[in-house]
């Protein structure tokens, strides 16, 4: 399929639901909270959604298929905070190496001295943090269940100095209100870079602003067309992760669970070290409860944070909402964005039931305005410089990250998608490049308008 064979289809997807032509409806603000009650009753009760919950929040032993290489044992210890499904102290590390104008993700050998090494992990920029073996494991009789005493299968970087010079640290991102997002047809995100594309220079910010080219503002996001894991053939634009790699929930699960955990499931269903061939006891796909259906669900009917009413009300934070828009930041952080109506199809995403069959947009999804203060789309404003793919293995430019959602931003002691910035100002001052001119409005900011765009954003 060709790119603009995707956009006509997604324009169409908009209008056309499960019956045929969806009615048009009154758009309604989507629920928000700090708990755990479900969003959406239709596709899970309160009492599935805590089920779900706990599937999320249990932890993964090497009995189930853990590692051999992985980060955490479950989806709940790197997504904590302030409710499951938020965000986490945690920072995964990525690496690999730039020559000229391409990103080549690292490659590191593991099991260097031991039985069926050396083992090498190619083409991938994450290094796990965190091993299965070397470790022997013994039952309440002390009779070894798992005997791995003569491998190490712990990832460094240094084994392969040409291929590990650029690092980066991706801290964890918010899944809370994740299913709205989900919920976004095609056709509105690329409606939002389409309109950042045509805004005039000089509109957006004070003295300074965007650059354009050709009547084509340079500040403008790219929206990544990303393949869906769940099923091949389909694409559709990416909205989860840092470089807005994913396109759907399964697929962010899918990936996951492999990537994070170690585990092999009905989307990643091969071990990164090579199926079988270091301290792997489990057949693949090890996944056999399908819990990437159910964490799927589980995030899909998390509620989006709510704001700090108290903070929100006060005239420092309306009149920090004003400044917002004025220095530009709402150019990238879009303040409001509206799901697709209820009956909308999504082809391709698998629904929170059954693998195969297309979800459907239900209505406690459909037709919400939600506030992720995002584009979900890439820009290049502080550079990780670590590549990820798209459709057909294209890449996705190792300068460019996906605009962070600010909904929840007063939860995050550490911002940018390294983690660099401890405070919003220091935040605001990382923004560069295709942000260069919301900074530069920043510091012409007197330091009240400064501390009440802050107090804004600590509403958030």
């Amino acid at each position: 399929m060709t790119r603009l064979q995707h956009v006509a289809l997604v324009y169409l997807a908009v209008v056309v639901g499960a019956a045929g032509i969806a009615m048009a409806v009154t758009p309604t603000p989507a629920p928000t909270g700090i708990d755990n009650r479900t969003a959406d009753t239709a596709t899970a009760t309160q009492a599935q959604h805590i089920a779900d919950q706990a599937t999320f929040e249990e932890r993964d032993e090497i009995d189930k298929g853990l590692g051999p290489v992985y980060n955490m044992k479950a989806c709940s210890d790197c997504h904590q905070h302030p409710v499951i499904g938020g965000i986490s102290q945690v920072a995964e590390l990525r690496a690999g190496s730039i020559s000229g104008n391409v990103f080549t993700p690292a490659s590191v050998t593991i099991n260097l001295l031991g039985p069926g090494g050396p083992v090498t992990i190619a083409g991938r920029s994450l290094i796990n943090q965190e091993a299965i073996c070397p470790a022997v494991i013994v039952d309440a009789g002390g009779i070894p269940v798992f005997n791995f005493p003569n491998t190490d299968a712990h990832e460094r970087i240094g084994t392969d100095s040409i291929n590990d010079t650029v690092r980066s640290l991706r801290t964890t991102t918010n899944i809370l209100g994740d299913g709205f997002v989900e919920a976004i047809t095609d056709a509105t995100l690329l409606g939002i870079t389409a309109t950042q594309r045509a805004t005039p220079a000089g509109t957006v910010g004070t003295s300074f602003h965007p650059a354009s080219i050709g009547g084509v503002n340079q500040s403008a996001g790219e929206n990544t067309i990303v393949d869906l894991a769940e099923r091949a053939g389909f694409t559709r634009v990416g909205r989860f992760g840092w470089k807005s790699q994913l396109a759907s929930l399964v697929s962010f699960a899918g990936a996951a669970y492999l990537n994070e955990m170690g585990i092999t499931n009905r989307i990643n269903p091969h071990e990164v070290t090579g199926d079988g061939a270091l301290c792997d006891t489990v057949a693949d796909p090890e996944d056999v409860d399908d819990d990437v259906t159910t964490f799927a669900r589980f995030m899909r009917t998390t509620m989006p944070q709510s704001r700090d009413a108290a903070r929100a009300a006060t005239t420092d934070a309306q009149v920090g909402s004003t400044v917002f828009n004025q220095i530009g930041c709402a150019f990238c952080h879009t303040r409001s964005i509206t799901t697709a109506p209820a009956g909308t199809v999504f082809p391709g995403v698998d629904n929170s039931h059954t693998p195969g069959v297309n979800l459907v947009v239900t209505a406690a999804m459909g037709d919400k305005i939600i506030h992720p203060f995002s584009d979900f789309a890439i820009h290049d404003v502080h550079p990780d410089f670590i590549g990820d793919t798209q459709t057909g293995g294209q890449p996705i430019s190792f300068r460019k990250t996906r605009t962070a959602p600010l909904w929840g931003v007063r939860f995050r002691p550490q911002m940018m998608h390294d983690g660099v910035a401890e405070t919003f100002t220091e935040a605001i001052l990382a923004h560069e490049n295709e942000a260069q001119f919301a900074q530069s409005n920043f510091l012409l900011l007197s330091d009240t308008l400064k501390a009440q765009l802050i107090a804004f954003l600590r509403s958030l």
